[in-house]
C-alpha cells in the first residue's frame, strides 16, 4: 500500500509540474521552468538543457554547472546520436571515460550518473534534456521513465513558447517594412523617458515625413510606393547606432528614438537619415522635426508635440 501511495504522490507531483510548465507562454521563463521542474521530477543533482542551434546542440538555459562540464555534455551527446532519438542512461560515468571525464560542479564535486531524453516536435529535433546524479546509480530506470514522460511535455511547452514569441514579435512590427510599429514607438519613447529621468542622460526623438510620396503612388502605382517605403525603412535601420530604434508610425511617416543623445547628436543622426533617404531617389524628399529631453518638455506628449511642430513647419515651407 505504501508503494502505491508513493507512486500516486509522485504522479500527482509530476502532473503539477507539467501543468505549471505548459501554462507558461514566455520563452525565457519556459527554459528556466524546464530545468527546475526536471530537477524536481527525477530528483537530479543538476540539469542541463541543450537546444538545437545551427545544427549543433548548445546549452540555452541558466545552468549551475561550469562551462567545462557543459562542454563535456555537449560533446557526449554529439558522440551518442541515440540520445537524440530515445532516453539514454549511463548509470556510472566511469563506464564512459574519458568522454564523460570532467563532469564537475562549481563546488568541485563530481557528477557520476547521466540520464538524457530527447525533446522532439514530431520529426523535428529540438534538443536534449540531460539530468545528472552525484553518485553512481543515483538515477535509474524509474527516473528514466519519468524523464521520458516529462521531456514529451517539455517539448510541447517549448514549441508553444517559441510560437508565442514569434507572434508577439510580429505584433510589434509593421508588416510592410519590418520596422517597429506605431504602438511600439509610443512605448519606446515612454520607456526611454523614464530611464532618462532616473539617470539624467538626454534622449531625443526624430519624426520624418516623406515629401512628394503621394505623387509616386499616383503616377507609378502603390506597388512602387511600397518599394520606396521598404527602401526608406532599410535606409533608416542602416543609419541607426547600437541602441537607436527606427519605426514606421504611419503611411509615409517614420521616427527615430535616440537614447543618450543630446541636440547635437540628434542633429547628426537626422542628417544621416535624410541623406540616406535622399540617396534612394531624387523623387523623394524628407521633412523632419526633432525634440529632446529635457530641453523640449518634461513629458512624452510635450516631446512629440514639439517634434510635430518642427516637422509641419518644414513641410509647409516645401508645399
Amino acid at each position: 500500500m505504501a508503494v502505491v501511495e508513493d507512486l500516486r504522490s509522485r504522479s500527482d507531483a509530476l502532473a503539477g509540474l507539467l501543468a505549471d510548465l505548459v501554462s507558461e507562454p514566455k520563452l525565457d521563463r519556459v527554459l528556466i521552468k524546464i530545468v527546475d521542474h526536471a530537477k524536481a521530477a527525477v530528483g537530479a543533482a543538476e540539469v542541463v538543457l541543450l537546444l538545437e542551434e545551427k545544427a549543433r546542440l548548445r546549452c540555452k538555459a541558466p545552468c549551475a554547472l561550469p562551462d567545462s562540464a557543459v562542454g563535456v555534455l555537449e560533446k557526449w551527446v554529439a558522440a551518442r546520436p541515440e540520445a537524440l532519438t530515445r532516453p539514454t542512461l549511463v548509470a556510472d560515468t566511469n563506464s564512459e571515460r574519458p568522454l564523460l571525464s570532467g563532469l564537475l560542479t562549481r563546488a568541485g564535486g563530481s557528477l557520476q550518473c547521466v540520464m538524457a531524453a530527447p525533446l522532439r516536435d514530431g520529426e523535428r529535433q529540438l534538443g536534449v534534456l540531460v539530468t545528472l546524479g552525484d553518485a553512481p546509480f543515483s538515477l535509474g530506470c524509474a527516473e528514466l521513465r519519468t524523464l521520458k514522460a516529462y521531456a514529451t511535455q517539455a517539448a510541447i511547452a517549448l514549441t508553444n513558447a517559441r510560437l508565442f514569441e514569434a507572434q508577439e514579435a510580429l505584433a510589434k512590427r509593421d508588416p510592410l517594412t519590418g520596422l517597429l510599429n506605431h504602438r511600439e514607438f509610443h512605448e519606446a519613447v515612454a520607456c526611454e523617458l523614464s530611464q532618462a529621468r532616473r539617470g539624467g542622460a538626454p534622449v531625443s526623438v526624430v519624426l520624418l515625413d516623406l515629401d512628394r510620396f503621394k505623387q509616386i503612388n499616383d503616377t507609378a502605382g502603390h506597388g512602387a510606393g511600397d518599394c520606396v517605403l521598404r527602401a526608406v525603412a532599410s535606409a533608416l535601420a542602416g543609419v541607426c547606432r547600437a541602441g537607436d530604434s527606427a519605426f514606421r508610425v504611419g503611411g509615409d511617416e517614420f521616427a527615430l528614438v535616440l537614447p543618450r543623445t543630446d541636440a547635437s547628436g540628434a542633429s547628426a543622426a537626422t542628417s544621416r537619415a535624410v541623406q540616406a533617404i535622399a540617396s534612394l531617389s531624387p523623387r523623394v524628399g524628407t521633412s523632419y522635426g526633432v525634440a529632446g529631453w529635457p530641453a523640449n518638455g518634461p513629458s512624452k506628449d510635450a516631446l512629440l508635440t514639439h517634434a510635430d511642430a518642427g516637422l509641419y513647419a518644414m513641410k509647409s515651407l516645401r508645399a
